[in-house]
């Protein structure tokens, strides 16, 4: 068998980015098959559960989902720091996916 698409090296792949990792995938494969304009979908909110008020990250899922969906203003209308969060999350899943395996990505603070 070829050693570059070795079971071996696919399992080393998916297990690269970690729990953390395939947390924010699912997350965004969650958000990417919601329907955002729907109000059917799960509110992880305590504060809107316990008061039925917003609280200030309120809308942000809502806004990544619009932006997977290609409607960017009303992504931005729903949270407007929806699309920033969503180019974070991604770029942390890029750093968790590069990262050499069995390594964590240390934050340098001076």
């Amino acid at each position: 068998m070829n050693d570059t698409i070795s079971r071996k090296n696919i399992l080393m792949y998916l297990q690269r980015p970690g729990l953390e990792g395939w947390f924010w995938v699912l997350g965004l494969v969650y958000l990417a098959t919601l329907n955002p304009a729907s109000d059917k979908h799960m509110v992880f909110c305590l504060n809107r559960r316990i008061h039925s008020h917003d609280c200030p990250g309120c809308g942000f899922g809502k806004s990544v989902s619009y932006l997977l969906h290609g409607k960017i203003l009303h992504s931005f209308r729903s949270h407007v720091f929806g699309p920033v969060g969503f180019l974070l999350i991604l770029y942390r899943i890029y750093q968790l996916i590069s990262k050499p395996s069995g390594h964590t990505v240390v934050y340098n603070h001076q």
